[in-house]
């Protein structure tokens, strides 16, 4: 059942036609665009909501920066987002765009390859990928990880500010690790429970803390497995419970889903919610206050 995470692609042509309205037809916005990064300030711009909670925190008490967020708060997941004319001013008028990478903004790839002067700092690149899969700031590890590179790749852009950067990472790391070893110590006893996820964005969760995922469901975004599947995933899930196994179903929180709903009805199985941290309030302990509802969430689940 499980599925290659496909690509943004569909969104190609639509990137495609926006960098020929702004490059050829809309010369004025983009001059005005570049003027703003002729200011003494440094305009960096996430990509979505993660990344720009992570500079929140690298970048906090360092004067001269202004921080931006390409796709709102509220985007979500970016497999269905569309690039308007306000996001393209926006990655004009950017000194430097942080963006996860690992292809979770493939539908950026063409519209950044014309901005030539813009560094990209990928939070991902050289993180160890399950297959394809984007989601690592999901991981707490992960989530280190790319803190870590973004500031030190701030630190080469901006050595002026470099001592701030690293300080501020450290910081934040130690907060993001004390949360790792409390969850950590807490979880790894229920690594024999068998979970079903209904979105690709834990996995990397799992690793952590040797959670065992038995199947991953609509891993395409959008995609709603066959009756067939259903009949198949309600079949294994009552195997494992007439084994004497407690499987549990955990679906991202504010999703709805007809086949998650289906598939606890028929095999009486209760569905719990975790936050994958792609939305939320635009505050430097958001990602933080997300985990630890998805601790609670899982401790509710697993005892």
């Amino acid at each position: 059942m499980k599925k290659k995470i496909l690509p943004c692609s569909a969104f190609f042509y639509v990137a495609i036609a926006l960098i020929v309205t702004f490059v050829f037809g809309c010369k004025r916005e983009e001059t005005s665009a570049k003027d703003e990064k002729s200011n003494d300030h440094l305009v960096v711009t996430a990509t979505f909501y993660p990344m720009y909670i992570m500079l929140l925190n690298i970048t906090e008490n360092i004067p001269d920066i202004e921080l931006k967020l390409l796709a709102p708060a509220e985007t979500g997941c970016l497999h269905d987002y569309q690039l308007s004319t306000a996001d393209m001013k926006t990655i004009i008028s950017s000194d430097v765009i942080v963006a996860n990478g690992a292809g979770m903004e493939d539908f950026l790839e063409k519209v950044l390859e014309s901005q030539k002067n813009c560094p990209i700092i990928e939070a991902a690149q050289g993180y160890p990928l399950l297959e394809d899969n984007p989601h690592v700031w999901v991981s707490l590890k992960g989530a280190m990880y790319e803190v870590d590179h973004i500031a030190t790749a701030l630190s080469e852009l901006d050595p002026d500010h470099q001592a701030l950067y690293q300080n501020n990472a450290k910081t934040y790391i130690q907060k993001l690790q004390n949360l790792y070893d409390k969850m950590n110590n807490l979880l790894t006893s229920f690594s024999d429970i068998p979970i079903v996820t209904f979105h690709e964005a834990f996995p990397y969760f799992a690793q952590d803390f040797g959670l065992h995922i038995v199947e991953n469901v609509e891993t395409d975004h959008g995609h709603e497995p066959s009756p067939k599947e259903l009949s198949e995933l309600i079949q294994k899930l009552t195997q494992l419970k007439n084994d004497g196994k407690k499987p549990v179903l955990f679906v991202e929180k504010d999703q709805t889903t007809d086949s998650a709903d289906i598939i606890s009805s028929e095999a009486d199985i209760p569905l719990y919610y975790l936050n994958s941290t792609v939305t939320g309030e635009l505050n430097q302990d958001a990602y933080i206050r997300a985990m630890e509802y998805n601790l609670e969430e899982i401790l509710k689940a697993f005892r």
